[in-house]
This record gives C-alpha cells, structure tokens and sequence, in this order.
C-alpha cells in the first residue's frame, strides 16, 4: 500500500495545488475532491490558524495563503513512510502582491491518505522536524 500511496500523492499533488501564479486564480477549480471530507489541514503559516477543518475550511486557508502573495509549489519529492502516511519534500517560491519582493523556502508534508484521499496534512518548515515527525532519517 505504500507505494501505492506515493503515486496516489503524485496524482493528487498537481490537481490540488496547480499553478497558483495564476492572475485568475480561481478557488472554485481546487480539487477539494481530493480531500477527505473530514480533513485536518494543519500548517504554521504566519498569520493563519495553525488548523483548518474539512474541505471549507481548507478553501478558505487557500484563498488567504494566497491574498500576499502569488505562490508557486513544486513537489519535490515523495516517499513512503507506512501504510497510510506519505513524505513530500516541497518547494515554494513567490512573489509579494505589493512589493514585488521575491520569495522561495522548502516545505515538506506528512500526508495521511485514506480511501484515495487526503485525510491529513502536516507542515513543516524545518527539515529535522518534519523527519522526526515521519520517524525518517536523513
């Protein structure tokens, strides 16, 4: 089942996150599909709450993400971790909406998947955390 998760996240990945360069982004075309109904988006981005609950709550997360910046994420990597949980090693960069001012940092993901869905993601923005998280090593 894990490498079955593993292309199941690479599948997912591009669907759900697209390009969000996009002038005419439009949050009605995220796949929230993809997303268990019962979802628990947890990430550390400044100025959100560290937790979003079900697929509207994940839209709404997105739509703010997104309000400072045009952000693009690039999967990076995937590996398994166990039966149900996935390692992605992402990258984002950007552009601030008013400065201009360019941005880039690694992210890396713990996916749990269930039924061909996300049911949870966390967020890292430290490499050794987000390793310890998973029970990973380098």
């Amino acid at each position: 089942m894990s490498q079955e998760n593993v292309e199941l996240a690479r599948q997912i990945f591009p669907a759900l996150v697209g390009d969000w360069r996009e002038e005419d982004f439009d949050p009605a075309k995220l796949r929230l599909d993809l997303l268990h109904p019962d979802v628990e988006w947890e990430t550390r981005w400044p100025g959100l709450p560290r937790f979003a609950y079900g697929r509207k709550g994940v839209l709404e997360w997105a739509v703010r993400v997104r309000e400072p910046m045009e952000m693009y994420l690039e999967l990076v990597d995937v590996r398994p971790i166990d039966d149900e949980r996935v390692f992605l090693s992402l990258h984002a960069s950007g552009r601030g909406r008013g400065s201009g001012a360019p941005a880039e940092m690694d992210i890396w993901d713990i996916w749990t998947l269930r039924d061909g869905m996300i049911y949870r993601r966390q967020t890292f923005y430290d490499h050794a955390e987000a390793l310890e998280a998973a029970g990973l090593s380098e």
